[in-house]
């Protein structure tokens, strides 16, 4: 299963802080149950497949724009790896073991 990690750059809100706005995005994607992990960056989410990145954004652009937000940046990349499942916390344990 890959692993898309989503961020959410709404321009022209009242604020620099858009932490209500990411907020917002990520219930848009615990709503659809699926797995996540914020970070200080991004949103980390495991999907089945990449077809489904179109259908969260679309849902989170929906949102936005229900806030009031005047236009969205997406950064969104993807890692699908074939020969064995990903897991969010595994491949940071992966790292952290190897840093000692």
């Amino acid at each position: 299963m890959p692993l898309a990690e989503i961020q959410v750059l709404p321009l022209g809100t009242c604020s620099p802080s858009v932490s209500e706005y990411v907020a917002e995005a990520v219930n848009v994607i615990r709503e659809k149950g699926y797995e996540f992990k914020v970070t200080p960056m991004a949103t980390v989410v495991k999907i089945k497949d990449i077809s489904e990145i179109g259908s969260i954004l679309k849902l989170i652009e929906e949102r936005m724009r229900e806030k009031g937000v005047k236009r969205i940046v997406f950064v969104v990349r993807v890692d699908d790896r074939f020969d064995k499942e990903l897991d969010m916390d595994k491949k940071v344990e992966s790292v952290m073991k190897r840093l000692g």
